[in-house]
């Protein structure tokens, strides 16, 4: 199940009001603007997953087996929630690529929030105060 962290006290953290615990290794995931930061506490290091179309994440969550990543946009006009499969070294359980399998658009305006079901077969997302969707994805 992937933990949500709120009240980071991390430096480099400020800037976000949630952060989310990636489950197989700790990692945590954070939006930045039109990227995700992914910061390591165990190696004191952090990467960057830009959003090739270039609009603000707004949300993001790991799959309760940590397989899976989903970000949400906060665009104001059609946002995508991208769906990455995380591949680990199998000698550290640190995450080796993320590769991007599927984009979901219904949203109308920013998704607020995501969760995958236990059995990663579902993913919830939850729309902001101007959308008001609430999407079941079978994806």
């Amino acid at each position: 199940r992937a933990n949500v962290i709120r009240k980071v006290d991390w430096p480099h953290l400020i800037k976000s009001e949630l952060a989310v615990r990636q489950p197989v290794n700790g990692d945590v995931i954070y939006t930045a603007g039109c990227f995700l930061v992914a910061y390591s506490p165990k190696e004191k290091n952090r990467f960057t997953i830009s959003n090739q179309d270039g609009e603000t994440f707004q949300s993001a969550s790991f799959s309760a087996d940590g397989k899976y990543l989903a970000a949400g946009e906060s665009a104001f006009s059609k946002p995508e929630i991208t769906i990455w499969g995380l591949e680990y070294q199998s000698d550290n359980k640190k995450v080796d690529t993320y590769t991007q399998l599927k984009f979901l658009k219904g949203h109308k305006f920013g998704v607020e929030a995501l969760k995958f079901s236990p059995d990663c077969r579902y993913l919830v997302s939850l729309g902001d105060v101007n959308d008001k969707g609430l999407f079941v994805w079978d994806w």
